[in-house]
């Protein structure tokens, strides 16, 4: 059951190839030691002037950036983090090569935001498979915000779409199924923060109604999993509010939590979803965001502690349980993706034109 201030939390979450770039370093803070200790390197700068740039994804030699744009000026609905929020046609995805070469595949999709052009609601996550580009897009919140907003692209808040060229059709639309239909309960709520191709479907997050959704063919899905309230110790429950997954070496899905307001420390669990339950599998978390395992089995999680006054950091955990801070220093870091010896971060991750991403060696 939600409460107002889980619902902010749900929105909260708004939480899917050009000129070269060349890594300017960038030193990273101290932290704090969660068991081994790391000497943090500086991350080189791959990507920049990203809008509110969110999930990542790795294939063929390219690293795939989700954009959740800056609004526009379409028709409002009430925001969260403003007054209004308006619509507009400035969600993307990027593409960066090997040798940092950086354009937008993919524009004119869906983004809500406030004159500012920050916490976008818009492309939440990106994954690529057997060269077909799949991209959640987030929101709208409230299901019935959608129907308020006047234009077409607006039908496609809170849906996966498959990008087709310069175009994209949608492929499920979570916020008609929720609508009428939370899995967690009223109010019908929807921001579908992730998508996760696989060999036989899709899945799908929707971090406002805590579930886990299959996607098996055009428009049929199908509720997996709801993640259940998180009781604390003085008798009060938060939302799980669930928000990235990625395939294990196990073939299973791991999935992060947030945790809803005020996100306490310790209270965030990364998930292991077999196909029939799901059950807890790194513990002790705080705003898990994102998730990437690496090629040695060690799970890199993005901790979005901004939310509480804290830099953001990533976090390896080795096969043994043994936790790594890697990277350290970070502002509202969103996506995480690991390859060929180095780890990608998105950085400035719910700012308007000076998200970037980041590489670290680990």
């Amino acid at each position: 059951m939600k409460t107002p201030t889980q619902m902010c939390a749900a929105a909260f979450v708004i939480l899917l190839m050009g000129g070269s770039f060349t890594g300017a370093g960038r030193s990273t803070a101290g932290f704090n030691n969660l068991g081994k200790t790391a000497e943090l390197s500086a991350g080189a700068v791959v990507a920049t002037g990203l809008d509110n740039p969110r999930g990542l994804d790795w294939s063929n030699g390219w690293l795939f950036i989700a954009e959740a744009g800056t609004g526009g000026d379409g028709s409002c609905v009430p925001g969260i983090f403003a007054p209004e929020i308006c619509l507009g046609r400035t969600g993307s995805v990027t593409a960066v090569s090997r040798t940092g070469h950086q354009r937008r595949i993919a524009e004119g999709l869906p983004s809500l935001a406030g004159p500012d052009g920050t916490f976008a609601y818009g492309p939440s996550d990106v994954s690529v498979k057997n060269g077909l580009v799949f991209v959640s897009i987030g929101g709208p919140n409230e299901v019935g915000h959608r129907e308020l907003l006047t234009e077409a692209i607006a039908k496609k808040l809170g849906t996966v779409q498959l990008l087709f060229g310069r175009h994209s059709i949608t492929v499920g639309d979570i916020s008609e199924f929720v609508a009428g239909n939370d899995p967690d309960g009223p109010p019908d709520e929807t921001n579908t923060h992730s998508v996760l191709a696989g060999w036989h479907g899709l899945y799908a997050i929707d971090a406002a109604s805590n579930a886990l959704f299959g996607i098996n063919g055009p428009g049929r899905l199908e509720v997996l999993h709801v993640f259940d309230d998180i009781a604390l110790p003085d008798g009060t429950a938060i939302d799980a509010v669930p928000t990235n997954m990625v395939f294990g070496p196990d073939g299973a899905v791991y999935v992060s939590t947030l945790t809803g307001v005020p996100f306490p420390e310790g209270a965030a669990t990364v998930w292991r979803w077999d196909g029939v339950q799901a059950t807890p599998f790194a513990e002790g978390l705080t705003a898990a965001i994102d998730l990437d395992f690496g090629p040695d089995g060690s799970l890199y999680v993005v901790e979005m502690r901004s939310v509480i006054g804290l830099s953001g950091r990533v976090l390896r955990i080795a096969p043994d349980g043994t936790r790594t801070v890697v990277a350290d220093g970070l502002d509202f870091p969103t996506g995480v993706a690991v390859r060929d010896g180095v780890f990608y971060v998105t950085n400035h991750g719910t700012s308007p034109g000076i998200g970037e991403v980041l590489r670290f060696r680990h």
